[in-house]
């Protein structure tokens, strides 16, 4: 796993870590966002937006009618993962920035708010696999903790 954990910055992590924890069908991924998710989580550097709990309620609803996880309530998990990280709310001024973001890097809007919200709040380190990982856009890294070690 890829995780750049020997820093103690706080660290943004993108829905799709989330799902992968959950997703019974994900193999060895689930494995590696479960352990990144229990470190990050254990160190106090966990963060989200409030955009990436709605993103992460919205497929784990849809995964659930399909069969692929186990729980009883997306509301519980919602509370679980709202409890264990800091949640950032978004702001205009992190809009007008993933619309730079969209204008200067080609980012998908919704990939550039995650980023956005990372940069207004000095977070150094973002963790997904929607973006170009090893990049470091304007100060914050862009990690995919599911990429081989090179």
């Amino acid at each position: 796993m890829r995780s750049g954990l020997d820093d103690l910055h706080p660290a943004m992590v993108d829905s799709n870590i989330f799902v992968y924890s959950h997703d019974l069908s994900a193999g060895e991924k689930r494995e590696v966002a479960k352990k990144l998710l229990r470190t990050l989580s254990d160190e106090g550097r966990l963060v989200v937006t409030v955009q990436i709990v709605h993103e992460f309620c919205a497929v784990m609803m849809r995964k659930r009618r399909q069969g692929l996880v186990q729980f009883d309530s997306v509301r519980e998990l919602a509370e679980e993962l709202m409890a264990t990280a800091t949640v950032l709310s978004l702001t205009p001024n992190i809009t007008r920035c993933a619309l730079y973001g969209v204008e200067r890097y080609q980012l998908a809007f919704w990939d550039a708010l995650v980023w956005a919200a990372a940069r207004e709040h000095d977070i150094p380190t973002l963790y997904t696999e929607d973006f170009n990982p090893g990049a470091t856009l304007e100060g914050v890294s862009i990690i995919n903790p599911f990429a081989s070690e090179t």
